[in-house]
């Protein structure tokens, strides 16, 4: 299930509907064990950015590197966009 609730969220995403997506992908941490936790917490950075929030968005970036330090690839997009608009 909540596979299918990110994908939900990407496709809301695709479409540009970044609210949407936001609150889609939101769901996902509402499932006690799920795999698509830190995709759906970077896509949430991503939709951030994209309506102009850049402080929440760093506040995502930074909750994908210190709850799945695990994931390289997300942590180093992650610190690079942290790097970009954290300041």
């Amino acid at each position: 299930t909540d596979n299918c609730q990110y994908w939900a969220g990407e496709i809301q995403y695709a479409l540009k509907n970044y609210n949407q997506a936001i609150e889609a992908f939101n769901k996902v941490f509402g499932y006690k064990s799920n795999n698509k936790g830190a995709y759906a917490q970077y896509k949430l950075g991503l939709c951030y950015l994209n309506i102009k929030d850049s402080k929440k968005a760093v506040g995502e970036f930074r909750k994908v590197i210190s709850n799945y330090p695990h994931q390289n690839d997300l942590v180093k997009k992650s610190q690079s966009f942290i790097e970009k608009y954290g300041k």
